[in-house]
């Protein structure tokens, strides 16, 4: 300590808010590891909950004045995508994995509901999202209790989220071909714009995208089967091709 390699425990809180402390050191080890206090990674963990801030608040704003509406296919994929990290957060509460809850709960969702606001824009469906909002503060309350009390009472509930019941999985809302064919967009997206980076083109007219016909795909699932091409081969469809 004399040699100002050690911050005291009591100057945290006071100088970067006791939700972040916690944050930062159930992100980066498990109980039983040493944290490495890093000032930079510090100051991105705070960028990160600016951001929850950010979508909590136009959530909370847009969810009060927009009744839920029958949901598209990336609604379908957030709810999925909630309850799946919903399932991980709560196994690895249970055997004690801090971390692993932590990166799930907060990181990997914070991103997910990020993308969907992105691509769904105008048009996101503002009902679903504070349902997820609400349930998600629920997740989040062990891990900053403090932010998600601050959020839950702005919902206008009048209970303490802490003393709430822990939200179950809904097993029929996890699909899989859902998350993807968005892992399948998000794919398709990111080479569109490192090609155009490539090309050095900023104005671009029109995209095409190419995909393959149908007998590959069919041919593709009968590889995947354990079918030889040879075998294959024999079918005059496929033959032509």
């Amino acid at each position: 300590k004399s040699k100002g390699n050690v911050i005291p425990l009591a100057d945290i809180p006071r100088k970067y808010g006791a939700d972040l402390y916690r944050l930062y050191i159930a992100g980066s080890a498990n109980l039983d590891a040493v944290v490495d206090w890093r000032e930079k990674n510090v100051v991105s963990a705070q960028k990160r909950m600016n951001k929850l801030y950010e979508i909590a608040d136009e959530i909370i704003k847009k969810g009060k004045k927009y009744e839920k509406v029958p949901e598209t296919t990336i609604d379908r994929w957030i709810n999925s995508r909630f309850n799946t990290m919903l399932r991980s957060a709560t196994s690895n509460l249970e055997n004690m994995n801090v971390r692993e809850y932590t990166q799930v709960v907060f990181f990997e969702f914070l991103n997910d509901i990020s993308h969907y606001m992105k691509r769904s824009g105008k048009k996101a469906n503002w009902g679903l999202l504070y349902e997820v909002l609400e349930s998600w503060l629920k997740v989040l309350s062990p891990l900053m209790p403090h932010t998600a009390e601050e959020f839950w009472e702005k919902s206008m509930h009048s209970d303490l989220i802490s003393t709430d019941d822990w939200p179950a999985v809904d097993e029929n809302a996890i699909s899989k071909e859902s998350e993807l064919a968005e892992d399948l967009i998000k794919g398709v997206g990111s080479d569109i714009l490192q090609v155009i980076e490539l090309a050095k083109k900023k104005k671009l007219k029109k995209i095409a995208l190419f995909v393959a016909p149908a007998w590959k795909n069919s041919v593709y699932k009968s590889v995947l089967e354990g079918k030889k091409l040879q075998d294959l081969m024999k079918i005059p469809e496929i033959r032509i091709m």
